[in-house]
């Protein structure tokens, strides 16, 4: 079987953007007397939307988070967030010569518990938006990875918007990069193949995925149909 789609994860694949988006939870969790440690958070919340994340680290500390506090919180890790990108390159090494490479051969989408706001703005800023003709963020479902919602939204968005009826595109026939076990977990689950980047966790958390690379220049494309 032929691999006709490469569905991404964002944050920790195609920006190294984890490290700002846990210093800014720290600063708000820090306000309603949480603390975040970077341990806590790599071992079991990154794997989250904000949504998600908010939710656990609330219940995990027997705290109570009304869905008043929970949408504040959100919006204003999200202005943070952005005020911190706008500072600063965050695009991985050698992620922009991939997708400019594969454009043009695979249906390409982004799957991501980011905000949609957020990836649309960086992705325009790097020059990189015109490639993606899907971006899934975690307004546009309803469970966060590691449930597979998000690549099966993305995979039906492209038969539906971009692939010829004749030519139905099968879940086996996508690639998925994620860096994290949850995002590879959802990715599997979905019915793709799996890639495991080492950008956020070693090789060895990892394990669920079909291959594992360090970056994207040991993607070899026609290695992984064969």
């Amino acid at each position: 079987m032929s691999l006709r789609a490469i569905l991404f994860d964002f944050d920790g694949v195609i920006v190294n953007s984890e490290p700002i988006h846990l210093e800014k939870l720290q600063i708000l969790l820090a306000e309603e007397g949480i603390l975040l440690t970077k341990e806590d958070y790599y071992k079991n919340y990154l794997g989250y939307d904000d949504r998600d994340c908010l939710h656990h680290v609330f219940l995990d500390q027997n705290k109570v988070l009304t869905p008043e506090k929970k949408e504040s919180l959100i919006q204003r890790k999200l202005k943070m967030v952005m005020e911190a990108f706008d500072r600063g390159e965050i695009v991985m090494p050698d992620v922009k010569a991939f997708i400019q490479k594969v454009t043009n051969d695979y249906y390409c989408a982004i799957v991501s518990g980011a905000h949609r706001e957020e990836i649309i703005s960086i992705l325009e800023g790097c020059g990189l938006r015109k490639h993606f003709k899907i971006i899934i963020g975690s307004e546009d479902v309803a469970k966060s990875k590691p449930d597979p919602e998000g690549y099966k939204k993305a995979m039906q968005l492209l038969n539906r918007d971009f692939v010829p009826t004749s030519e139905i595109l099968l879940p086996a026939e996508c690639l998925v990069i994620e860096d994290s076990p949850w995002g590879i977990t959802a990715g599997k689950k979905a019915g793709a193949v799996c890639v495991g980047i080492t950008n956020t966790y070693n090789a060895d958390r990892l394990f669920e995925a079909d291959f594992v690379v360090n970056n994207f220049s040991e993607i070899d494309l026609k290695s992984l149909v064969e």
